[in-house]
């Protein structure tokens, strides 16, 4: 009798344990989602969880995204994976949200987004912050628009081929851009206006109408870049804005180097400026 207690309670214990696994060992994680370029990347946003990361195949997909959660769209290099826009007067990417929306595009081509003011290839709104690396923003009206109090972070980017500027500053917004290329847009590679401020370092800022056109009370710190063959000035800084150029090259731009109008002020030191086709410094009214 005692032999089969003991066999009993054993068996109740082992029963135990097998229970206690079953439930205490955690779930797999889910892996991160893949899609093909025949499966939309709005109905994967609008279903995933704040956090997420979204692959994207090779290929192209021709939507207007609406973004509004921290997730991220990840994709296989910017020869590879092209997203453009579906509604070519939109956004291709419009991303908006409160403090702590944070959006992260990687290895992607933005493009299409051509016919109109609101027409730019990643729209940022609101508080929401994007980060974008090794990523080709190229071929829209505008190439990114920052609003009201937004922030980026460009990390690699080439921004191309607007018909009007390539990133396009406004409010309060807030832009740091690293190793990265701005060439032909039409206007200029940055406009900066109202309270907005940026800095960049290691950019080059070449073949775009002006280099850089910046108004309002804006802050802008220009470090270690190259602003060379742009059609008119290579920077230009008016109204109350205040510019910091360190280490950099304004070479051979088709008007003057450096522009100064009304109260602006800039500081250059450890900078070259030659080679432009009107003086390398312009100043006038109050500068």
């Amino acid at each position: 009798m005692a032999k089969e207690l003991t066999w009993i309670l054993l068996g109740l214990m082992g029963l135990a344990v097998v229970a206690w696994i079953s439930f205490s060992l955690p779930e797999a994680p889910e892996a991160d989602l893949v899609l093909e370029p025949e499966e939309s990347i709005q109905v994967a946003v609008d279903g995933a969880q704040s956090g997420d990361v979204i692959h994207l195949a090779q290929g192209e997909w021709t939507e207007s995204l609406t973004i509004e959660k921290s997730i991220t769209l990840r994709g296989q290099g910017a020869d590879s994976t092209v997203i453009r826009a579906a509604e070519p007067e939109q956004p291709a990417i419009d991303v908006s949200g409160p403090e702590g929306t944070e959006v992260r595009l990687k290895g992607l081509t933005v493009t299409g987004a051509y016919d109109g003011v609101e027409a730019q290839g990643i729209r940022v709104r609101d508080a929401a912050q994007l980060t974008v690396v090794d990523c080709k923003v190229s071929d829209n009206a505008w190439g990114l628009k920052l609003e009201d109090a937004a922030q980026a972070v460009l990390l690699g980017v080439t921004v191309a081929n607007s018909t009007n500027g390539g990133l396009w500053q406004e409010g309060a917004s807030v832009s740091r851009v690293e190793d990265s290329r701005f060439t032909g847009n039409n206007i200029a590679a940055f406009i900066l206006d109202d309270s907005a401020a940026a800095d960049i370092s290691d950019v080059e800022i070449s073949a775009n109408g002006y280099g850089m056109w910046v108004v309002g009370s804006t802050t802008v710190r220009v470090v270690d870049s190259i602003v060379t063959e742009n059609r008119e000035v290579g920077l230009v800084f008016t109204s109350s804005s205040r510019a910091t150029i360190e280490r950099t090259t304004v070479a051979r731009n088709g008007l003057a180097g450096i522009e100064l109008a009304l109260t602006a002020q800039a500081e250059v030191t450890d900078s070259t400026i030659n080679d432009n086709g009107a003086p390398g410094m312009w100043v006038e009214d109050q500068a």
